[in-house]
């Protein structure tokens, strides 16, 4: 029988220790994730306070460093670590008490789409103190797009990059298509374009993942959204074929 293991995922910024480590001793954590920036100066003696008190406690720590001023890199971190622990049946825990504003808001969105359980540690500030009781956060359902679409995407994306373009004709995008779905017969008609509009297409746009050039022969790009959904989606998916 393999053992869940409890994980806890926590920023760190310009925090107090107790709010790092409190939490992670209630939910009696078997491992932490200290997330925090990658100028190795900045945070470095709350991040060794805290890392040595959870070590003391047989906790085992991983450090992690990323831009926490950057929302996109900050996210995709986030991302990679939840997906590695989900792949291995872990239970997570997300602080959203630590590491800042932005820190907060990108760990609240990866744990909507991701399912994870967010707590915050409440501190009164006229006392400097740190309450043990963790407020109860509501999580919401999020729709993510399908895989076939973010495979989709990737396929989009591949073909750009293989061309060094950053736009591929509708013509491109029928033959992706067909190489998704090789046990299909295809024909030559404009039906085939409907097929593709109604699968993919349409579906891209939707989301604003897409833009298609406004005349007969329009090329079609992927916007910043999309490039962002590529980032994460692919590694929600783990599409391994990413360049």
């Amino acid at each position: 029988m393999i053992y869940q293991e409890r994980v806890h995922v926590i920023p760190v910024g310009d925090d107090d220790v107790d709010r790092i480590v409190i939490p992670a001793i209630q939910g009696k954590a078997d491992k932490v994730y200290l997330v925090t920036m990658d100028d190795k100066d900045l945070f470095q003696t709350i991040v060794q306070e805290a890392e040595s008190r959870l070590r003391d406690l047989r906790i085992e720590v991983i450090v992690k460093r990323c831009n926490l001023e950057s929302f996109s890199d900050f996210i995709l971190e986030i991302a990679r670590i939840i997906k590695s622990e989900i792949d291995k049946k872990n239970i997570l825990n997300y602080s959203i008490s630590t590491g800042g504003n932005l820190a907060a808001a990108a760990g609240m969105l990866a744990c909507l789409l991701f399912q994870i359980r967010p707590y915050f540690i409440k501190k009164d500030f006229s006392i400097g103190k740190i309450s043990k009781e963790q407020l109860n956060i509501p999580l919401y359902h999020m729709d993510v797009p399908g895989k076939p679409l973010i495979l989709f995407l990737n396929d989009m994306k591949t073909e750009m990059d293989n061309h060094g373009t950053t736009s591929i004709s509708k013509k491109d995008c029928l033959e992706l298509m067909k190489r998704r779905h090789p046990d299909e017969i295809f024909s030559s008609t404009s039906g085939e374009y409907n097929k593709l509009k109604f699968r993919y297409l349409d579906k891209l746009l939707g989301n604003h993942f897409i833009d298609i050039e406004s005349k007969v022969r329009g090329r079609i790009s992927i916007t910043s959204e999309g490039l962002f959904a590529w980032d994460f989606f692919t590694i929600y998916y783990n599409v391994s074929s990413r360049n």
